[in-house]
């Protein structure tokens, strides 16, 4: 009996939102890494450098231009703005999930009367925009530019990750163990609830 308090306790509602809260919150920072530069970087002489916002030459990351500016030479312009659009949208689900995260440990009435659901909900819409952004990015754009720059009929030119895109997928795997978290809080939450339903069911009785 009292090992099976001291799991119930262990699995509280508090200890869930701590955990969860603690990994969307490196979810959302390493999310946020992710927008900045090198994502990939191309094995030329200028060493171009290219990000969802830029692309620097050389190792000179004071002196970049938009990746819109080269859309001409590589004709990625709906691939790069639909890469931003679902990265964006995936740190700000990321954000409002911290934020609820954190208004239900601080106690909030409104938000512990919602569904749990809606956390998992939340997980999956960010895991959803991750998937496409990043996978726009390496396949429409990484490809792409990767290909423009090899000399025709030569071997493929390789490129090489930089931090920002295994922030990206940093970003992506974090929020596979917060969609873990929240899920595992919503089956407890659920089965809790049944019982006191059963419970009260009995009381009547």
């Amino acid at each position: 009996m009292a090992s099976n308090l001291s799991l119930r306790g262990f699995f509280g509602p508090d200890n869930f939102f701590i955990v969860g809260l603690f990994v969307t919150l490196c979810a959302l920072v390493a999310g946020g890494f992710s927008q900045y530069k090198d994502w990939f970087s191309v094995r030329t002489p200028r060493e171009p450098s290219f990000s969802v916002w830029h692309v620097c030459y050389n190792g000179n990351w004071g002196v970049c231009v938009d990746p819109m500016s080269l859309d001409n030479q590589y004709d990625y312009g709906p691939a790069v703005i639909s890469s931003r659009i679902f990265l964006l949208l995936s740190i700000t689900t990321l954000l409002f999930l911290s934020i609820l995260a954190s208004g239900s440990l601080w106690g909030s009435p409104k938000i512990n009367s919602v569904s749990p659901v809606i956390f998992v909900v939340l997980c999956v819409l960010a895991l959803v925009f991750q998937t496409l952004g990043n996978s726009i990015f390496e396949g429409a754009v990484r490809l792409r530019v990767t290909g423009y720059v090899t000399p025709y009929g030569m071997p493929r030119i390789d490129s090489d990750f930089g931090w920002a895109g295994y922030s990206a997928w940093l970003s992506f795997l974090l929020t596979i163990v917060s969609t873990g978290i929240y899920g595992s809080y919503s089956f407890c939450a659920q089965r809790t609830m049944d019982e006191m339903e059963k419970l009260g069911d009995h009381d009547e009785e």
